[in-house]
């Protein structure tokens, strides 16, 4: 029996309409070009949680 009775379909749509909810909307495709560029200008970097 699986922990979770959520399907990753269901869970996708539950994020979804509860970040619209919550007035998140993704970021456009020109301010994360910009976001990685000021990355390698300024050498920063960002590591992934694990």
């Amino acid at each position: 029996m699986n922990k979770n009775p959520l399907t990753p379909a269901e869970l996708k749509k539950i994020i979804q309409t509860t970040q619209a909810i919550e007035g998140y909307k993704p970021a456009k495709a020109d301010i994360v070009q910009k976001v990685q560029q000021l990355r390698v200008q300024y050498g920063i970097q960002v590591l992934p949680r694990k």
